[in-house]
C-alpha cells in the first residue's frame, strides 16, 4: 500500500502537548499513523485496527520490524466488533484517516472499495464507535474532505484547513472531536506548497520529524 502525504500530515498535525497513555489507529493500513503516533508518544501503548486482510498482515510486517513493536499490537476487526468486544476500554486518543467516497461511485475491486469507500464503515458509525472507546477528556482526529463538515462539525473542537497552495481552496481538513466542548471551535490553515510549487516552510517544518529528506 502507499503511504499518502495526507496520512503524514494527520499524524504531523497531533498536538504533541497530549501526551496520550492509550491511542487508538482505525484503518491502519500500512500502520503508518500508528507507527508516527509510537515515535511522537515515547510512553504511549497503541491499538490498531484494520478490517482488510492484507493491509493487516503488511501493519503487523511493519509494527515486528519497527524500534516500538513492544507497545504497537494490531487487530483484524472492524471497528464496530473491536468496540463490542471491548466494552471497557477507553482511549486518551484515537486518529484516523477513513474512506472518503461513501455512496461515490464504486470500483469492481473488492479491496479498493474497502480502501477508499465507506462500504464497510459509514461516518456515523465511526463517530459513534470512536466515542464509546474515547475517555471523557479524550481527543479524536479526522481526516475528511471538507464536504463533511456539517456531519460533524457539532463535536468539533477545531478544524485545520488544508490548502494544497495559497490560491486553492481547502477541499480536506484535519477535524478534531471531543465529548464535552466548552470553548468556541477554533478555525486553521495550512498552506502545503507555496505559490511557486515547492513545500511551504510551514509544512517543512511540521513533517521535519518524519521525513529523512524534505
Amino acid at each position: 500500500m502507499k503511504v499518502s502525504t495526507d496520512a503524514c500530515l494527520l499524524g504531523a498535525l497531533v498536538d504533541e502537548n497530549l501526551l496520550p497513555k492509550n491511542i487508538l489507529d482505525i484503518g491502519s493500513g500500512t500502520g503508518l499513523l500508528s507507527l508516527m503516533m509510537a515515535q511522537k508518544f515515547l510512553s504511549a501503548k497503541i491499538d490498531a485496527v484494520e478490517i482488510e486482510e492484507n493491509a493487516f498482515q503488511q501493519t503487523q510486517e511493519n509494527f515486528y520490524n519497527s524500534l516500538w513493536k513492544d507497545r504497537l499490537q494490531a487487530h483484524f476487526s472492524s471497528i464496530q466488533n473491536f468496540a463490542k468486544e471491548n466494552p471497557d476500554k477507553k482511549f486518551d486518543l484515537i486518529i484516523s484517516n477513513p474512506p472518503f467516497f461513501e455512496n461515490d461511485l464504486l470500483s469492481p475491486n473488492k479491496n479498493v472499495n474497502t480502501a477508499k469507500h465507506s462500504t464497510e464503515l459509514s461516518l456515523k458509525e465511526l463517530i459513534d464507535s470512536s466515542f464509546q472507546l474515547l475517555n471523557e477528556n479524550g481527543v479524536i482526529y479526522l481526516l475528511l474532505p471538507l464536504r463533511r463538515k456539517e456531519e460533524i462539525i457539532q463535536h468539533s473542537s477545531q478544524i485545520i484547513y488544508l490548502h494544497d497552495k495559497p490560491e486553492i481552496l481547502a477541499k480536506r481538513c484535519v477535524y478534531v472531536l471531543q465529548k464535552n466542548i466548552s470553548e468556541r471551535m477554533v478555525e486553521e490553515k495550512l498552506i502545503l506548497k507555496n505559490g511557486n510549487g515547492e513545500y511551504s516552510t510551514a509544512f517543512k517544518k511540521l513533517m521535519q520529524p518524519f521525513y529523512l529528506k524534505l
